[in-house]
């Protein structure tokens, strides 16, 4: 069980933060890091409906987009150039042309970590889709990077168990990290699955060479996703592993209460899997 494939999507505003973190995580784990470019295609920038629209209108907004989707492809370019390319790590860079939950997909099935932009209220369309895909379709454990990320990457990392299919998918998806963390804390808010209580998770974790802190957290008058940021605050984590619930299509059925508060209101970087 390793993490040693980590693709990093080179999409949204804070290509920054998203490559520097790709780059600490292949440090930690001694890995490879590919990062993908998904440039749109400009014909999708045409009108569904094209009727009273005549020939030199469609070619004014295919041409938009061309330089539209170039612009971004140079900003990205340039940002791995200055973060990755330098980093004395093995790095590749790949440019892929269509829709990006299609390309993110393909491009999953050949790594052991996705790492995409935590998106906002700001980040275009693209990253959401891809943010979708990479949760709901390629079955890969997915990191969320926050636009402002901590100097380190886990170290000091907070399980949110619920004893829940996706949170042990995030757990057993999360143990390369683990076994380097110095510091494990499990934090049990909300309902939990009698059958999978969190002395099991203690026990499991620990076969894996990993010691963890079992913590049971008194929501009082707070929602779960809340309880989950006071907690991560009082261990100074710098990372959150948790189940992704919900269903596809991020921006209209979006996650389910605590994800979705986590991924709104969290500094910190998530790792989840559905």
């Amino acid at each position: 069980m390793s993490i040693k494939s980590i693709l990093a999507l080179a999409d949204g505003s804070d290509l920054h933060g998203v490559l520097s973190a790709a780059v600490a995580l292949t440090v930690r784990l001694s890995g490879r890091l590919d990062v993908l470019h998904i440039k749109g295609d400009p014909f999708d920038a045409i009108p569904i409906s094209v009727e009273g629209m005549t020939g030199e209108m469609i070619d004014d907004i295919t041409e938009a987009a061309k330089k539209a989707i170039e612009a971004r492809r140079v900003q990205a370019r340039a940002e791995y150039d200055r973060v990755c390319a330098t980093s004395g790590q093995k790095v590749s860079w790949k440019e892929v042309v269509g829709r990006p939950s299609k390309m993110l997909s393909i491009a999953s099935r050949f790594a052991d970590l996705l790492v995409l932009g935590q998106p906002d209220e700001k980040s275009p369309d693209s990253l959401f889709e891809a943010v979708d895909a990479a949760l709901f379709e390629t079955g890969r454990p997915v990191m969320l990077i926050p636009a402002n990320i901590p100097s380190t990457i886990g170290n000091r990392i907070m399980i949110a168990w619920n004893g829940s299919t996706q949170s042990a998918k995030a757990v057993t998806a999360a143990i390369p990290l683990l076994r380097l963390a110095g510091q494990v804390e499990i934090v049990q808010a909300g309902e939990i699955d009698k059958d999978a209580p969190v002395s099991e998770l203690v026990s499991y974790l620990a076969g894996h060479g990993v010691k963890a802190q079992p913590h049971a957290i008194d929501l009082g008058i707070r929602d779960v996703g809340g309880a989950l940021i006071d907690a991560a605050e009082r261990f100074e984590a710098d990372l959150i592993v948790m189940g992704a619930y919900g269903h596809s299509r991020f921006r209209e059925r979006i996650l389910g209460g605590a994800t979705r508060d986590l991924l709104k209101n969290s500094p910190w970087p998530i790792l989840m899997m559905h």
